[in-house]
């Protein structure tokens, strides 16, 4: 049976003030800034030049351990329709690997 002093794993009270809804995602905004460099590293990334290359992954590595990284790509990949097609399309890849 269940060992004393040992609480029953059920599901836990959500702690209050943490109240997130999924509706959030559509009010999200981002930094046009960051969007904008993501933007165009994805046009660098189709570069011939193998140094540009590594540039391009090496700043992709610090964009990744932005918190909202995922929404930056999906905003880039659902939104920015005015963007080349391959932006986008490496964008959605990006998301779906990450």
């Amino acid at each position: 049976g269940p060992r004393p002093g040992c609480p029953p794993r059920g599901p836990q009270p959500a702690a209050s003030g943490r109240t997130q809804q999924p509706a959030l995602v559509m009010e999200w905004k981002g930094d046009e800034t960051r969007l904008g460099q993501l933007c165009q590293l994805f046009q660098l990334a189709s570069s011939p030049d193998n140094s540009v290359q590594q540039q391009v992954m090496q700043m992709l590595q610090q964009f990744s351990q932005l918190p909202d990284f995922n929404m930056y790509l999906a905003t880039v990949f659902a939104k920015l329709t005015s963007q080349d097609e391959v932006v986008r399309q490496r964008a959605g890849l990006l998301l779906k690997t990450n």
